[in-house]
């Protein structure tokens, strides 16, 4: 499993609180689902992940985010979703 921060979101309940998923610092995000898809990716200054995958609710589940940071530097991060 990939190392690194750890974080989990519960897009679905819409109560302000782990809703979204930021990247300070990163240049590029992508995130995969744990059978290797892409469900997400995004470029530029200020990358914010809703939880969705095609424009609905992920599904509950383990998520890897590979980040290129600004710096030159690249993570890798475990999302947790749930509902």
């Amino acid at each position: 499993p990939p190392q690194g921060k750890k974080r989990a979101l519960s897009p679905g309940r819409r109560d302000g609180i782990n809703d979204t998923a930021d990247f300070p610092g990163a240049q590029e995000v992508s995130i995969y689902s744990m059978g290797g898809r892409r469900v997400f990716h995004a470029e530029g200054s200020t990358i914010l992940w809703d939880g969705t995958d095609g424009g609905r609710a992920a599904e509950s589940g383990i998520y890897i985010a590979s980040i290129r940071k600004t710096d030159g530097s690249a993570e890798r991060q475990t999302i947790l979703i749930v509902k």
